[in-house]
């Protein structure tokens, strides 16, 4: 069950989408 590795992937999205 890759639960982490999908949360872990949204959470880099958001960081990226956010700006600095």
């Amino acid at each position: 069950m890759p639960i982490n590795l999908r949360m872990r992937s949204v959470g880099t999205s958001l960081s990226s989408t956010t700006p600095p």
